[in-house]
């Protein structure tokens, strides 16, 4: 994988550090601040906090649209959800990866912004510490060659004292966002990749960046629909607004659904990652959950 967003991103390398260094937040000093903690050690207490905060930081990320779509030469392309990770592999990580401590799980919410251009990608930082009061931690894998994926993840407190919690804003380049969602470079080869991860090390991906060649080149990803456009287009499914998530429902004859996947702000990116669990949240009978499921990952392929 490292490979192929290696070979994308070469050609923008200079862009990226043009508009990295126009950025008034201090990056350097964000990436390296100790990684941040949630105020709840145990689990079910961090579940618990999720529930209570998710209005909150869907006002919050509202609000940070809302400056983007204002700023000047800022190109927004998708709208962003509140995104929360799945009960099994939060549950998973908590308990195997961080040896029963949920105070280290800083990603169970969290939402993906997409951008046209670096200059619009960093000109978004700022918003979102204003945005947020702040930025906890910087990870900028555009600057990190050895990265599995090129984006910049901004951890941000939501709410506050023992009523708080650490999510996650990633930031994406169009261009390499596209790459991720590709059958060879796409979000279920890093699911599979992160069970090779050892000391540090990648085992999957050392493997691929010395034996590309052989491999073969990825599949090229198809373009992405621009902001604004309705038609949902299967290969533009990341970029599709909450009503054109709508549109697919009543499509595949679930239509009745689409009020509730607006109200949770379900758009094409947040719809691709979306788990059984929180469908049932909207109060979806289990068997049109299968069927929106099964048509979802019709999408994927």
């Amino acid at each position: 994988m490292g490979i192929m967003y290696n070979e994308a991103f070469e050609a923008k390398h200079e862009q990226q550090k043009v508009a990295r260094g126009a950025c008034p937040v201090a990056l350097d000093k964000l990436e390296v601040a100790a990684k941040p903690r949630n105020q709840q050690a145990d689990f079910l207490s961090l579940w618990l906090a999720k529930d209570i905060l998710t209005q909150q930081f869907k006002t919050l990320l509202a609000e940070t649209v809302r400056l983007c779509r204002a700023e000047p030469g800022l190109e927004l392309q998708n709208e962003p959800g509140a995104l929360t990770k799945g009960l099994p592999r939060a549950w998973y990580k908590v308990m195997y990866e961080y040896n029963s401590d949920a105070s280290m799980l800083t990603d169970l919410q969290r939402s993906m912004l997409i951008f046209r251009d670096f200059g619009s990608l960093y000109k978004a930082i700022p918003i979102v510490e204003k945005v947020f009061g702040g930025i906890l931690r910087a990870k900028d894998r555009f600057a990190d060659s050895a990265a599995d994926y090129r984006d910049v993840l901004l951890n941000v407190r939501v709410g506050a004292g023992d009523n708080s919690l650490v999510a996650e804003i990633q930031l994406h380049h169009l261009d390499m966002f596209r790459l991720k969602k590709t059958k060879s470079g796409g979000h279920d080869t890093y699911k599979y990749a992160r069970i090779f991860k050892q000391r540090g090390a990648n085992a999957l991906v050392q493997y691929v960046n010395k034996h590309g060649d052989e491999i073969g080149p990825p599949e090229e990803a198809a373009p992405a629909t621009p902001a604004g456009d309705t038609d949902e287009k299967e290969g533009d499914v990341e970029t599709w607004t909450a009503q054109q998530v709508g549109t697919w429902l009543e499509r595949i004859g679930r239509g009745s659904y689409a009020g509730h996947f607006a109200d949770a702000e379900i758009d094409g990116s947040a719809l691709m990652e979306v788990q059984k669990e929180d469908i049932e949240e909207f109060g979806v009978k289990p068997y049109h959950i299968k069927k929106i499921l099964t048509e979802r990952d019709k999408l994927r392929s």
